[in-house]
């Protein structure tokens, strides 16, 4: 399977860090190759509809794209326990390395029922080990999600997609590793590390722009008092604040200061199987100066209570 593949340039990557995007990555791809061998095992009545809800791991599961859809069709001979088993404890593995300890016990849930059938004690005793190690697991950072839209000839017009980084990588560490991988493919690559809003007709045609910028995750005001772990897994929506006055320059008196909040919504859920993920929906929010200062009083989501201007 080619997921199983893109698996393994995961596990590969050497930048391993105490939470690690790779990671994350590596056991979606290891989640995605046992919800298809599921569809397969489901059906024959190896297991019980109830064995495994995915979406409670990860909502691009099932996922609506046509290749894995196919591939779950598709050489069904080597869809067996044994490979169902495999797949469910390489993700286990690789979610704890990612510090997503939340993760283990679901997983675990499809496994155990299959141990306790065939009377594999070790196996469980290893499985009840992992989970065991998972709660008492607590600390942990988590990633930079960077907004890179792209636009040129090379790039064959605009594209908006979202990149995720490990806690503590930096904004030049982005644009060296950029300027890296599209060093032999652009003309003139041209990094723009400022967030405010660009007009692309105006820039030099002859060149191809990327434009970096850290956002953070944005959720429902209630969710803020839930748990950092439901706060970064399973993330679609994001947001980018840029300064902005009225005269033109980006910071002001309090009675000039506005902000500009763009929010993101993403084809798939963070963390995913890539590293880059399509936008598929743009809204701008403008706060005025007296907005602004209301925000700074009250806290919360402020952006709750203003009209917003949407674009497609």
């Amino acid at each position: 399977m080619w997921v199983e593949n893109v698996a393994d340039l995961h596990s590969k990557q050497e930048n391993f860090s105490e939470v690690n995007d790779t990671s994350s990555k590596a056991a979606m791809c290891h989640v995605f190759v046992a919800w298809m061998i599921s569809v397969t095992l489901r059906r024959k009545g190896i297991l019980s509809e109830s064995s495994l809800s995915f979406t409670t791991i990860t909502p691009n599961v099932p996922s609506n794209d046509i290749d894995f859809k196919e591939e779950a069709l598709s050489d069904e001979s080597k869809h067996t326990r044994e490979k169902f088993i495999y797949h469910l404890q390489m993700a286990s593995q690789y979610f704890f390395k990612a510090g997503r300890y939340e993760l283990i016990p679901e997983l675990s849930k499809s496994i155990l029922p299959l141990f306790e059938h065939e009377g594999n004690y070790q196996q469980l005793l290893n499985t009840y080990d992992h989970i065991k190690k998972a709660y008492e697991k607590s600390s942990r950072r988590w990633v930079n999600v960077f907004w890179a839209p792209i636009t040129g000839s090379r790039f064959s017009g605009m594209v908006l997609t979202r990149t995720t980084e490990p806690e503590l990588t930096s904004l030049p560490v982005i644009v060296e590793r950029l300027k890296k991988i599209h060093r032999n493919s652009a003309r003139s690559l041209k990094i723009i590390q400022e967030s405010s809003k660009l007009k692309w007709r105006n820039l030099d045609q002859n060149s191809d722009y990327i434009q970096v910028n850290a956002v953070k995750p944005r959720f429902p005001e209630c969710k803020e008092t839930e748990s950092q772990f439901i706060m970064h897994h399973n993330i679609g929506t994001f947001e980018l604040e840029t300064p902005f006055c009225l005269s033109g320059k980006t910071h002001g008196s309090v009675d000039e200061q506005c902000i500009r909040i763009t929010l993101f919504k993403t084809a798939q859920a963070f963390p995913y199987v890539k590293k880059r993920i399509l936008i598929i929906e743009k809204e701008v929010i403008v706060l005025s100066p007296i907005q602004v200062s209301d925000g700074v009083i009250l806290g919360g989501n402020r952006t709750d209570r203003v009209q917003s201007e949407r674009y497609e």
